[in-house]
């Protein structure tokens, strides 16, 4: 089966919402999962359902409280910081 890696909220993507973030992010996703079957690694026997809830999270990154979600979980944790060679 060919899944879309199309997220719930489709209207964000669109370039006049003004979310380049969230817009990179989901079309980095599609990339990625057009490249090398990323999301049918992590789930296999992916549904349509499944694709879009990943999709969603994926897109969800790319927002304000996504973003602020990953910049804290990074300041947070000294062995995340390491690992992206990244300093407080």
């Amino acid at each position: 089966m060919k899944l879309k890696h199309e997220g719930f909220s489709k209207a964000r993507l669109h370039p006049a919402a003004g979310n380049d973030r969230e817009i990179s992010y989901a079309k980095a996703w599609e990339v990625e999962n057009k490249m090398s079957g990323t999301l049918q690694h992590l789930i296999p026997q992916c549904s349509e359902r499944d694709a879009q809830v990943a999709a969603t999270v994926i897109q969800w990154l790319g927002s304000n409280v996504g973003n602020s979600f990953l910049n804290k979980v990074i300041a947070e944790n000294e062995n995340v910081r390491a690992s992206l060679n990244v300093s407080a």
